[in-house]
């Protein structure tokens, strides 16, 4: 093991990068079992002073273990921000239940799915994980209900969150009641609608809201 923490230093010592710490995982992915534990301690302290921008990675925390199921890597534990290659073809709901729900990623602090197919189902997951609490921003989109946008909405996950973005689908009065008075709301930076049936009631709601920032609130059917 003391060799090879030795080739491992070079990349731990050089300035932060995504590139330099996709190279570090790289070297974890084929690290014996029995020593992985003591090795990603080592090189979580090594990494304190790496700004959580560059601590970047994707599809390569994935693996399909002997019985075909996907799993986190351990490893991923490392990770504090979390996105993935643009894909017309999005992400599985299953995919996104899995993210929410996995203790490897209990040290994000930057989840971002804005190009991916977040639906109602991946986006009520979010809301209710119980190991995404260190989330400072989200980004999600693009397919999120009405359902899914009223469990963000109402969701305590996030205490510490600084920043949210959110694109889906509003039809619903109700909706955009709850995201009317939401004080999650008062993170938001960017707000992308496409209306279904929303009233003049669901737009009054939302322009009128004292949560949603008054630059984002639509106020006519080009939500």
């Amino acid at each position: 093991m003391t060799e090879r923490l030795a080739e491992l230093q070079p990349l731990l010592d050089q300035p932060p990068s995504v590139s330099a710490f996709e190279q570090i995982l790289a070297r974890l992915d084929d690290w014996p079992a029995p020593e992985l534990e003591a090795v990603i301690a080592h090189v979580e302290a090594a990494l304190q002073r790496w700004p959580d921008e560059a601590r970047c990675a994707g599809e390569q925390l994935l693996s399909e273990g002997p019985d075909g199921a996907v799993r986190v890597k351990a490893y991923a534990v490392l990770v504090r921000r979390l996105e993935f290659e643009p894909s017309h073809a999005g992400c599985e709901p299953w995919l996104i239940v899995l993210i929410a729900r996995a203790p490897e990623l209990r040290n994000l602090t930057i989840l971002n799915l804005p190009c991916e197919d977040v639906e109602g189902v991946g986006a009520e997951a979010i809301a209710s994980s119980t190991t995404l609490s260190k989330l400072k921003q989200l980004r999600l989109g693009d397919r999120i209900d009405d359902g899914g946008l009223c469990a963000i909405a109402n969701s305590t996950a996030f205490p510490q969150l600084e920043l949210l973005e959110l694109r889906g689908w509003i039809s619903d009065d109700e909706t955009a009641e709850v995201l009317a008075n939401s004080p999650l709301m008062t993170k938001l930076v960017a707000l992308n609608l496409e209306d279904d049936g929303l009233s003049e009631d669901g737009y009054r709601a939302l322009a009128e809201s004292p949560f949603i920032p008054a630059f984002l609130a639509p106020t006519t059917a080009s939500v």
